[in-house]
């Protein structure tokens, strides 16, 4: 079958000095990485891993994802058939001596047969760095045909209590899901995207960083660090190199647009913003519209998701021919009964859109299985062709993870609308 690891080395046949990615840093010079480059850079990655040991089956762990070499040595892991595993460097807000100690165990249980880290990692387990693995001079290797069910990827939770469970994601599973999701966006190869969502949560794994390498959508990658620091990046790199698509958790578009004063960006460009992983408020989106209208952001460019690492990533999203839809609701009587009753006073809420083709989304009664109506509220089960094959080794959450009809209970509260909008 058509791989991901495929779509990259035809878009370097078709298009090799076209970019694949820039990575802006506000410490150094911007680099840039052709298709070409990143095929090559991948042929020797899979070279390093071979001579470690590293073969089909096998697990990559990849810490530290702001750096040139990433791509090359995830799509290195690919190519010799190994499953990629992206991790969240150490941070401020855990321990160190806490983080090491966890990420043992973790290793321990995956079994993972090598991990690599961006050079600024100090890692106090066994590891190489990226550079080292992308610039192996060895031997070249055969690439590994996959099979659709083949494990592609395992996707971990960032939290630091969630890191037990790690998603199963096939070949066929994201393959499929980029299909859906990349029409349902009208994703096209002269579209871009700018992003400085850490590669280690579905976001920005999935939706700015798996799916442009199969549509050959290029993307403008940003540090997750200097952009907290420098919330305004963000909008430069979009001005700068043209960026149609940005995904945002809630919580970014309240901070941009209190955080960020004056500057003459043209933001014209989006064709979508992308509201996701995090429940949608207008709040956020309204003071978002408001400050960056001016700066030539369509009000009709922003968006929402509804997205979880289980189906990939995205249930639910809206689109221009499926705009964001509002609904005002009696406040006691969705707090006490979960009942979206319209009010004129209230609490606003906002749809996530409806879902991407090929999912089935159905909301189901809190205490039971029973199936409920349009505006009650219940927890949101879905069934799609892209749904996960459940957590890495963790038998004792497998047990009954689907329902006899293929539903996944994602644990989420939800209702739908009478256009079959989900909130």
């Amino acid at each position: 079958m058509r791989t991901v690891l495929d779509a990259v080395l035809e878009h370097a046949t078709q298009r090799p000095a076209e970019p694949c990615f820039d990575l802006v840093s506000l410490r150094a010079e911007e680099q840039r990485r052709t298709w070409r480059e990143v095929a090559e850079g991948a042929a020797r990655a899979a070279g390093f891993f071979a001579g470690q040991g590293v073969g089909r089956g096998d697990t990559v762990v990849l810490i530290g994802t702001h750096h040139v070499d990433f791509v090359a040595c995830w799509l290195g892991a690919v190519w010799v058939g190994a499953a990629p595993c992206v991790l969240a460097e150490p941070s401020v807000r855990v321990d160190r001596e806490v983080y090491w100690s966890r990420l043992e165990a973790l290793l321990t249980r995956i079994g993972a047969k090598v991990v690599v880290t961006a050079p600024a990692v100090e890692a106090k387990v066994v590891a190489s760095t990226y550079t080292a693995a992308a610039s192996y001079a060895g031997a070249a290797v055969a690439k590994v045909d996959a099979a659709e069910h083949d494990l592609l990827l395992l996707q971990h939770s960032s939290g630091t209590t969630g890191l037990q469970k790690g998603v199963m994601l096939s070949h066929g599973a994201v393959m499929r899901h980029a299909a859906s999701y990349g029409r349902a966006l009208a994703l096209q190869p002269g579209d871009r995207v700018a992003s400085w969502l850490p590669l280690y949560h579905d976001m920005g794994l999935i939706a700015c960083f798996v799916t442009p390498l199969i549509a050959g959508v290029p993307v403008t990658w940003l540090s997750p660090f200097e952009w907290v620091a420098q919330p305004a990046s963000l909008l430069a790199a979009i001005d700068r190199y043209r960026a149609t698509h940005v995904w945002l958790p809630n919580f970014a578009y309240g901070f941009l647009a209190q955080r960020v004063r004056g500057g003459t960006w043209d933001l014209s460009c989006i064709k979508a913003v992308i509201n996701c992983s995090e429940p949608v408020t207008a709040e956020a989106i309204d003071a978002f519209s408001a400050r960056f209208g001016g700066n030539g952001l369509a009000a009709s460019a922003v968006h929402a998701c509804y997205a979880m690492a289980e189906n990939v990533f995205a249930v639910t999203t809206t689109s221009p021919a499926q705009p964001i839809r509002r609904r005002t609701v009696a406040l006691e009587a969705w707090q006490t009964r979960h009942e979206a009753v319209e009010a004129a006073d209230g609490v606003t809420h906002v749809s996530s859109g409806v879902p991407v083709e090929g999912c089935e989304v159905q909301i189901v009664a809190v205490d039971s299985a029973r199936r409920i109506g349009v505006g009650h509220g219940g927890r949101v089960l879905i069934r799609s062709p892209f749904l996960f094959d459940g957590y890495f080794r963790r038998d004792d959450l497998n047990a009954g993870l689907f329902g006899a009809d293929g539903f996944y209970d994602t644990g989420d509260l939800g209702y739908l609308d009478e256009a079959g909008h989900l909130y």
